[in-house]
């Protein structure tokens, strides 16, 4: 059995940047995912799949999990399925990305492996 984290449609917390700032994937991190236009969008996917490297980890008893960024064109995909009501950010993504890529082995297979940075995308459906 496997169990893949797939890094992709903004995983929150995940990837650097200052509060406000435009550094990491060069869109501004304060800026809501659904009010992103197709080039920001685009911006943001391809900076995951550029930082997010590939992790597979074998849990034992036949377990085992992948960490990766999505491919882009399915992670801008991905992006036109967030509610409209979604709050989360460019940076929650980017923190969320950056989170999950400091997890232990131990901790991506454990079940409660989800950081606390991701959860507002969890919450939105973003993850």
């Amino acid at each position: 059995m496997s169990k893949r984290i797939v890094v992709a449609a903004f995983l929150c917390a995940g990837l650097i940047a200052a509060c406000g700032g435009s550094d990491g994937s060069g869109v501004e991190r304060s800026k809501s995912l659904v009010s992103l236009n197709d080039d920001e969008i685009t911006d943001l996917c391809e900076y995951f799949a550029d930082v997010t490297e590939k992790r597979v980890v074998d849990c034992g008893g036949g377990l085992t999990v992948t960490f990766q960024a999505k491919p882009v064109a399915e992670c801008v995909a991905d992006h036109q399925q967030i509610p409209a009501s979604c709050s989360a950010t460019v940076g929650d993504a980017e923190d969320c990305n950056t989170d999950f890529a400091d997890l232990t082995d131990e901790q991506l297979c454990s079940d409660g492996a989800l950081p606390a940075s991701c959860q507002v995308l969890f919450a939105c459906g973003a993850l």
